[in-house]
């Protein structure tokens, strides 16, 4: 048997940290040094001597060959006397020349380094969703602020258009340099018409700031809102005929009553029949429905024209957003859809839309029939008191 001063200068000699000496027939500790003892026990050499090394590691049995490998060096998992484990750099050297029957196993805790190697990965794994959500947020910004600039210029194309005609046609008109009272008719009509295209314009725009700032405001009552949704079919008669379009209102049986602002509802209405005509076919129709669904009074306004890619569904109810097949023949801010939308949901309602490409698109605005939002959003539009509605955090 080996001489205890020969275990201890092996121990010197091969040690990383924790030794254990063991004879390689019977698999049993022969030698423990005191940071082995300290690892695995916690108590005395003696402790650990005579038990079976693999005790001490967790291996499967056809892994236990390893143990009697000459010059294995990895990491293995260890075994401490509460059960706990840990994981260790090992070096195994096992059946030399001089001792053919002794395996010496070497190894050092590694689990403050595997602990610091986890928390540095977790930071890095952090930081690098940290660094894709900004770079994202960054890209969306780039497309903002080029939206923006792309709005800019078209709001001031869209505003100098009526513009320069308004100017064009008051001088006319100032210096009485028509033929006729039927050419004064056309350019009055012509100067009404472009004045009220200009209004619109800027009412979108300050639509749009008002919602932004939560400064926009309701006053809703519990009505039917047939009779809006017949005027406003009504009132885009003429511009449908220009267009070569036909408005159909499919009147309900019964009048659905539901709780709505009577001129956001008006908005909401007159700019979706808008779209309809100008986005439809010549020879096309807009169909005007309305119908109780749920909780819901549904009013939906259809066309037949190009339709919406699915893909579009979303986007063209964010702010400065346009259909690339449509914005060529699109007159507008871009904004009204946003401003609908957010109208809508102003008034505890729902909209969504239904498309199918080139057989036209069906926008669907839901109104409730019951009171959902705030006491205060519940009043007549003659009472005092101002309540606002914040859509800045909606999605």
């Amino acid at each position: 048997m080996t001489s205890a001063k020969v275990y201890s200068k092996l121990s010197l000699e091969y040690s990383l940290s924790g030794m254990l000496f063991y004879d390689l027939k019977k698999m049993t500790v022969l030698f423990s040094n005191s940071q082995a003892t300290f690892y695995l026990s916690q108590n005395s050499e003696t402790s650990i001597v005579g038990q079976k090394v693999y005790d001490f590691i967790s291996l499967s049995v056809p892994d236990r060959s390893i143990l009697k490998s000459d010059g294995f060096y990895g990491e293995l998992t260890f075994i401490r006397h509460d059960g706990a484990v840990f994981p260790a750099l090992t070096l195994i050297k096992a059946g030399s020349e001089e001792h053919p029957d002794l395996g010496v196993l070497s190894f050092q805790d590694i689990s403050a380094q595997k602990k610091i190697l986890r928390d540095l990965t977790a930071k890095h794994e952090g930081l690098t969703e940290i660094l894709e959500e900004l770079h994202g947020k960054n890209e969306e910004l780039l497309k903002l602020d080029k939206a923006k600039d792309k709005f800019l210029s078209l709001v001031t194309h869209e505003l100098r258009t009526p513009l320069n005609t308004i100017v064009a046609t008051s001088e006319i008109i100032y210096n009485k340099m028509y033929e006729n009272e039927e050419e004064h008719h056309e350019l009055a009509k012509n100067l009404y018409l472009q004045s009220h295209h200009m209004l619109d314009l800027v009412n979108d725009i300050l639509d749009m700031t008002k919602i932004h700032s939560g400064k926009m405001e309701f006053y809703i009552e519990r009505d039917d809102p047939t009779e809006i949704i017949r005027e406003q079919g009504n009132f885009f008669s003429d511009l449908a005929t220009e267009s070569q379009v036909e408005i159909v209102f499919e009147e309900p049986l019964s009048p659905p009553l539901c709780y709505f602002d009577s001129m956001r509802l008006k908005q909401i209405v007159a700019n979706l029949i808008s779209n309809a005509i100008k986005f439809n076919r010549p020879g096309g129709k807009v169909f005007l429905r309305m119908a109780v669904v749920d909780s819901f009074v549904e009013i939906s306004v259809a066309d037949q024209g190009i339709g919406i890619p699915e893909g579009k569904f979303e986007s063209i109810f964010n702010e400065f957003e346009t259909i690339e097949s449509i914005s060529n023949h699109h007159k507008g801010t871009g904004l009204g859809l946003s401003i609908v939308r957010s109208l809508v949901r102003g008034l505890g309602g729902q909209i969504q839309v239904e498309s199918t490409v080139g057989r036209g698109a069906t926008f669907f605005v839901r109104l409730p029939v019951e009171k959902i939002l705030d006491p205060g959003f519940y009043r007549a539009r003659d009472n005092a008191g101002v309540f606002f509605f914040d859509d800045s955090s909606s999605e």
